[in-house]
């Protein structure tokens, strides 16, 4: 893949294991500062030796530390952007991996409509995740499982329009 790519992969990589190491950093949790340092840095040293053998353990690890961080009393704001971050770092490493594999024609083309795919998931994940945390309120169980059951099937669909749309672009 193009150098652009790589070098954006690898710094949403570095600001994924950045922020969990931040707000561990600010909340006082150096085994949990110690852990992203870690899990971060594994990342990135498997990107830089362009295996990516490692990168889903890693951003597991670093979304357990923002876990265990928020039960712990972590600011909620901080660990949503966080948990953001580090999807988005993942899904552009295993982008940059997969285009460096294969042969595409227009990679910069591709690179363009990919980012922009991964910024509507990104803002509608941000809204939806915001708007869960400024409404508060408890909701019934026989409440619960409809709305569950509706955004599950939402969803589904959403999965088979995006199935269809890749079907046609590729």
């Amino acid at each position: 893949m193009d150098s652009v790519g790589n070098r954006l992969a690898t710094a949403a990589v570095a600001l994924a294991a950045g922020i969990p190491l931040l707000a561990a950093i600010v909340d006082g949790r150096w085994l949990l500062a110690i852990l992203a340092v870690v899990f971060g840095g594994g990342w990135l040293i498997d990107r830089r030796r362009g295996r990516g053998r490692w990168a889903g353990f890693c951003m597991s690890g670093m979304v357990a530390v923002l876990v265990i961080g928020f039960l712990g009393g972590m600011a909620a704001p901080l660990v949503l952007i966080g948990l953001l971050v580090a999807y988005v770092a993942w899904d552009l490493d295993r982008f940059a991996r997969r285009m460096a594999a294969g042969e595409v024609v227009d990679q910069t083309g591709l690179l363009r409509s990919h980012l922009i795919w991964l910024g509507q998931v990104g803002m509608v994940a941000a809204l939806l995740s915001g708007f869960a945390l400024a409404v508060r309120g408890n909701l019934d169980f026989w409440l619960l499982v409809p709305l569950a059951l509706a955004v599950f099937v939402a969803l589904g669909r959403v999965v088979v329009v995006l199935r269809r749309i890749g079907a046609e672009e590729g």
